[in-house]
């Protein structure tokens, strides 16, 4: 893939995920209950660090936080973070 492949890939990505954004969670539902059972299946200990990768609209990342530590969302999304930050009621979780 050339740089200018690449560059449409992402711009294609991000439009894509606006769109999503507003039912994202709807149709993410049937999962929910998966989230705190990852995050209970982790074995980090209190006050590790956390990186929330693909974090979407947060959720992932707020199981997390509820566990305790540090836990940093990431995403190619701007749409999507925007969700995750405005949700965001954690101290120890960063977007």
């Amino acid at each position: 893939m050339d740089h200018e492949e690449e560059k449409e890939y992402y711009r294609f990505t991000k439009r894509t995920f606006a769109i999503w954004t507003p039912f994202y969670d709807l149709f993410a539902s049937p999962i929910a209950r998966v989230r705190d059972a990852v995050a209970n299946s982790v074995d980090a200990a209190m006050g590790a660090r956390i990186l929330d990768v693909c974090t979407g609209t947060g959720k992932q990342a707020f199981a997390f936080a509820k566990k305790g530590g540090e836990v940093i969302g990431v995403d190619l999304s701007e749409a999507m973070l925007a969700v995750a930050k405005k949700n965001n009621t954690f101290g120890n979780l960063s977007f």
